[in-house]
């Protein structure tokens, strides 16, 4: 009989709960309560996500391994762990003879070290098999396997085992694979040989159908009077420019809220509401958001940016990222240089001197700057 392990996350197979010690019948198990609301159908498609969906879907509807392994990255937040879910949902429901097993990462790694510490290799074997003697093998949270040089190993053994059988595999992570701080240049070169798939962060058009979904899912349960107007959805769509998860959050914040107290959603009901959260009007910038946004903007990674090369091509968008932290966060300069891969604050003063020098003497680059202060003050509700 198959024991359950116990994780943070839950751990789910349509065949049988990981590391079972005996090749499971290819039966169709039930999926959970928690994890069967995750389908493609309540997933909200847009121009940030659309291939990670459109790559799930592909695994889900085919056993076709010209795209394999499939890595879908991002913040947290972003949905990821939904499109895994509706991977296996969607198999349970239409190809239940196809063995699959999801796998938080946790869970990865307290198993893989118990087999090791059980000193047997029985249990290591028992171990490989369980991860192995699948048709599909999904992973969540991926990286967080790199941290253990033993269970990065193995993960590395089963992706090739597992790709060299034809099979399956699809994983997540918070960042691109190469950027893993980690992980080996082996691994990194394997995750990345199959199909890469980012998903970055909800425009506004995608924040408003996630709006619109989350107040039909509310009428449909439990409060068929909702009544949000559509300048109450625009406005929340234009002022929470986060992740949906975070979106989903203050909507529910606002929702209770008013709800609660008895009182319409109306404009102002809802500005009052919002002053209670982070995303109220007048939310600085964070360095971190300040530092990607730069980095974004003129091409180079955040790890050039952080780092100690000189070239104008990578000094340049760091002195303006540094003058932009002092000017629009009330960090103190020899913080910011610990930011900026642990300078000293004179290096800071100089870098404010010469953009400040620089804006006077360009007009193009002053209204450059000054156009990329506007942005990070209007993304400033997101910031973490």
């Amino acid at each position: 009989t198959a024991k359950t392990v116990k994780t943070s996350k839950p751990v789910t197979s349509v065949v049988a709960p990981p590391f079972e010690t005996k090749a499971a019948s290819p039966t169709q198990e039930k999926p959970s309560k928690m994890t069967s609301r995750f389908t493609f159908a309540n997933f909200v498609v847009g121009a940030s996500n659309e291939l990670a969906v459109a790559g799930a879907k592909k695994f889900a509807n085919s056993r076709d391994t010209q795209y394999n392994p499939m890595v879908i990255h991002g913040p947290n937040g972003m949905g990821k762990t939904h499109l895994l879910y509706a991977v296996m949902n969607h198999i349970a429901a239409h190809d239940p003879t196809r063995r699959v097993q999801f796998v938080p990462a946790e869970q990865f790694v307290a198993s893989f070290v118990r087999s090791v510490r059980a000193n047997g290799r029985t249990e290591i074997e028992n171990f490989k098999t369980g991860l192995r003697n699948v048709d599909l093998l999904i992973i969540d949270d991926a990286h967080f396997i790199t941290d253990k040089p033993g269970s990065q190993e193995e993960l590395l053994h089963t992706l090739i085992a597992l790709v060299e059988n034809g099979k399956q595999v699809i994983l997540a992570t918070d960042r691109h694979p190469h950027t893993i701080e980690n992980a080996e240049e082996r691994l990194k070169s394997y995750l990345c040989g199959g199909l890469v798939c980012d998903i970055g962060p909800a425009d506004y058009e995608l924040r408003l159908r996630i709006l619109d979904r989350l107040v039909e899912r509310r009428r449909k349960n439990g409060n068929p009077a909702l009544e949000i107007p559509q300048t109450v959805r625009d406005m929340l769509a234009a002022r929470i420019n986060a992740t949906p998860r975070d979106l989903e959050g203050v909507f529910n914040q606002v929702v209770a809220r008013l709800e609660f107290l008895g009182r319409a959603v109306t404009l102002e009901s809802v500005e009052e509401a919002l002053a209670q959260s982070r995303f109220t009007k007048g939310a600085r910038p964070t360095v971190e958001r300040i530092q990607r946004v730069i980095a974004k903007y003129y091409g180079v990674s955040l790890d050039e940016l952080l780092s100690k090369r000189r070239a104008r091509a990578i000094a340049r968008p760091r002195q303006i990222a540094m003058y932009l932290c002092k000017n629009l966060t009330t960090r103190s300069l020899p913080d910011i240089g610990r930011r900026f891969g642990g300078r000293d604050h004179t290096t800071v003063i100089h870098a404010i001197r010469r953009v400040e020098s620089l804006c006077d003497e360009d007009e193009t680059l002053n209204a450059e700057v000054k156009s990329l202060a506007e942005q990070l003050q209007n993304l400033a509700p997101a910031a973490h």
